[in-house]
Formats: structure tokens, sequence, C-alpha cells
């Protein structure tokens, strides 16, 4: 019954569409379409890189956070062991009023993973918290358990692999390892930006201290060296939780921080070819365009040229050197593109038609966008295209999030009955 659910065939609640992976998968990955590999790149290090041709519309990575941070604000409304919404049918943890459960499995699997250490103090731990770098301390101690909740054994294994260079696609999931998993994070190089240490370096600082007066902490922690080997971990982790996790929002304010393997590894560009989305404490990457053997993924984190008005380059916290940045002004770029002929615009009419109609299901109108995009891609950037481009984006998104409700909605009502 469970496996039906999940699959969206569970009676009244079939999701219209399916936005699982629609490609074929990775046998090591299974969360990963089978052609999908990463590369290093000069301008904005570790990316995805397509092995093989994709099309518009092609999902290529569903993946599930490992664990996740619900921010104070939001703590009756999320999960805080999967991060997927449940209003006012959570669980409470027994011993807190910090952390609340979708499930009775969820509160379990995460008193095993990491809350059994944070339950009494955690509540103190968002005091000090900056944006989602409580995740650190989260993460530290998912680690203590993954090393049997010996400690000098994690501190030899850490101080002597910090960020010597790790491979997460090395990683074969058929024989799921979570310390082989964890080690990726603990190994993996990171782009060390002057901006941010400071921040860094201050909750870790904060975090410690914190810790350290806690008795349950105090009691685990009692050399000289454990206790500069938990400042060490929890420093890293804080680097690690900016470059691996992602956010899920609620304007201005972040809900849900989720720690993923792959989904942080696609790269910004202001001409991107998917689009990605965190929700229900997952992350769904889908091809806005087709993409050729060789080419990067690439997404927008808020400039993108077919969206008008959006953020623009400068506001980002890189420097962006993407091909339209690179060229210049986005005005100057969108020149670049070709003219459409005759025949494109009626089809364009006709999309636009085929949206319009509410008669018409909304797979129907996705496969209308992909068609769309996959036959005329090669005449962007154009401003006629610009717009179905748009919308193709926000259709993507709508139904990410209606599929998430609907799947959620047949979960819970199948454990009533």
């Amino acid at each position: 019954c469970r496996k039906k659910i999940d699959e969206g065939l569970a009676k009244d609640n079939v999701p219209c569409p399916r936005l699982g992976i629609n490609v074929e998968v990775n046998p090591k990955i299974p969360c990963l379409a089978k052609g999908i590999g990463m590369k290093q790149y000069s301008a904005s290090g570790r990316g995805l890189v397509a092995e093989r041709n994709f099309k518009a519309g092609d999902v290529i990575l569903n993946e599930k956070a490992i664990i996740s941070l619900v921010a104070v604000a939001f703590k009756y409304l999320y999960c805080s062991r999967c991060g997927i919404p449940n209003q006012h049918s959570l669980i409470p943890c027994p011993n807190c009023v910090h952390c609340m459960y979708c499930s009775e499995e969820c509160l379990a699997e995460d008193e095993r993973m990491a809350h059994r250490y944070e339950c009494s103090f955690g509540a103190q731990m968002a005091n000090i918290a900056y944006d989602g770098s409580n995740l650190a301390t989260k993460l530290f101690f998912y680690g203590l358990t993954l090393f049997n909740n010996d400690l000098d054994q994690m501190m030899k294994y850490c101080e002597k692999n910090s960020m010597i260079g790790a491979d997460p696609f090395k990683l074969d999931h058929r024989n799921y390892d979570p310390l082989e998993e964890f080690k990726i994070f603990h190994e993996t190089k990171l782009h060390l930006s002057p901006y941010i240490e400071v921040s860094f370096r201050l909750c870790a600082a904060a975090t410690s201290y914190v810790l350290l007066k806690q008795p349950s902490i105090k009691a685990l922690v009692t050399t000289k060296a454990q206790k500069r080997s938990l400042l060490n971990c929890l420093y890293l982790y804080q680097r690690v939780a900016m470059y691996f996790a992602w956010e899920r929002k609620s304007p201005p304010d972040c809900t849900v921080t989720g720690l993923l393997s792959y989904g942080k590894l696609v790269n910004h560009s202001c001409n991107p070819n998917a689009m990605i989305l965190y929700d229900y404490g997952q992350i769904k990457c889908i091809l806005i365009r087709p993409v050729r053997k060789g080419q990067q993924i690439t997404i927008s984190l808020g400039p993108a040229w077919f969206v008008i008005g959006n953020q623009q380059a400068s506001d980002l916290s890189f420097t962006c050197q993407c091909e339209v940045c690179l060229y210049g002004r986005v005005g100057e770029w969108i020149k670049t593109g070709k003219a459409l002929p005759a025949k494109a615009l009626k089809d364009l009419e006709l999309c636009t038609e085929v949206m319009l109609n509410e008669k018409i299901n909304e797979a129907a109108k996705l496969n209308a966008y992909q068609q769309i995009i996959q036959r005329y891609d090669q005449y962007l950037p154009n401003m006629d295209m610009s717009f179905h481009l748009r919308m193709y984006y926000h259709k993507l998104t709508q139904a990410i999030m209606k599929e998430n409700i609907q799947l959620n909605r047949a979960k819970v009502a199948a454990a009533v009955v």
C-alpha cells in the first residue's frame, strides 16, 4: 500500500502529472539520472555535466534530504526529521517542545540519529543560529552516531581527513553506507569566502561554548583535544551546511534547511537550462531546455535573462561568470538570438491557447511547453520565446508543489485508514 502511495497511485490522490525521474536511472545513485556526471569548472568549481543528450522536461534529480533543520518560527508546522509540512498534525518529542514530527517513525529515527544529544538544549541553540548554521550541530551529532558514539574514533578520522577532496559520485547506494556518505561531506574541498568566514568562526565558537555548558556534552567532551576537535568540526560543518544545504523559503524567511549530497552540485547561470526546487524534504531538478552532451547543467539562483525585473546578477554573493554576464548587459545578450520563422509564431499562439483552455489537464499543458521549447531552442535567446520559457518554469514549480501536497494527503489518509 505504501509503495503504491509513493508511486502516486493512491485512489483520488494521483498527482497529474507525475514528476519523478522519467529517464533511465543511475544504477549506483537511484536519485540521479544515468548520463549525469560531475566535472570541475574553472569559473564555478564542481558542477553537473551531461554525458549524453537530454530533452526539455527530463527529470534528472529527485533526492531526499539526509538531515533537516526547521526554523524556530516554523517548528510547529514542519517535521524536524524529514522537513515536510504537516500543519496541526505533528507529534511532539516526549521530552522537549522544540521538535515536532510527522510520524512515530520520524520521531524514532531523529532520536537515533541526533536528537537524543540535542533534546535538552535544542531551544537554547536557536538563540545563536545564523540562518541554517545549527545544521552544523546536527551534522556533528549525526556523524558521532555513525561512528558508534565513539568520539575518539571520530576525532582520529576527522583530524586527518578534513577537506582532502572527495567525489560523491564514487558512492554506491546499492550498498548504502551512511558513514561513507558522511565522510564525503567532511572530505569535500570547499570554496572559502573571506566575506562569510568570520560568520562561520563566530557561529562555531558560540555553538561550542553553549554545548560545553550542557551536562550531557560536558560529560562526553572532557579533554582539551576533544574540545578542540569539537570546535574544528563545528567550524567545518558550518561551511558544509552552506555548501550542501538547500533552503525552503516562505519569503522573506527560511522555513526548513535540508542537507543533500547531489542537489547543491548544480551551478548558477543567468542562461539556465534547468530548474530546481526544494520542497517537502526533497529536491527535484528538471531540464527546462534540451541539453547536449558535454553541456553543464545550470540553474538560476534569481537572475535569468527571460525573467523581466527579477534579481540582478550584481545582487548575488559571488561574481557570476556565465555567458550572459561575460557578454555584457542582458539586453545586448538577447540581441544575439535568432528571429523565429513564421511557423513558430503560429505554434506559440497555439501553445498559448492550450494554456488558457481549462478543460486541458496540467500534464498536457506541460507537454505543450516542452514541445515548443524542444523545437525552437536553437533560436534562444528570443523575446517571443521568453514568455513561454518563463511560464514553463512557473508551471513546473506549481506541478511539483501540487504533487507533493497530494502525495502527502494520500499518506495521511492511508495512515488514518
